[in-house]
């Protein structure tokens, strides 16, 4: 991941030409990260993010591992029990 300033891309429009990896924008002055932009062209983010684990899940489970954490989550805030 790279850190960039505004100034920086004020300067140097093309960067986002040929971007491979994530870039966070930050503002110098208040320490504060103002977005961040991921590249178009590369693989999904979710293998990026999934690491050593990403070939212990079957592609079918994503869809139910996420019906049930969203049970879950609704269940903690609002009492449910399910």
């Amino acid at each position: 991941m790279k850190f960039i300033s505004i100034g920086e891309i004020q300067k140097n429009i093309s960067i986002f030409n040929n971007l491979n990896e994530i870039i966070q924008i930050i503002d110098k002055r208040k320490k504060k990260v103002l977005a961040t932009i991921y590249p178009n062209k590369t693989s999904p983010i979710t293998r990026q993010l999934a690491g050593k684990y990403r070939n212990y899940a079957k592609k079918g489970d994503f869809k139910i591992i996420k019906e049930e954490a969203l049970k879950e989550a609704f269940g903690e805030k609002y009492g449910f029990s399910h």
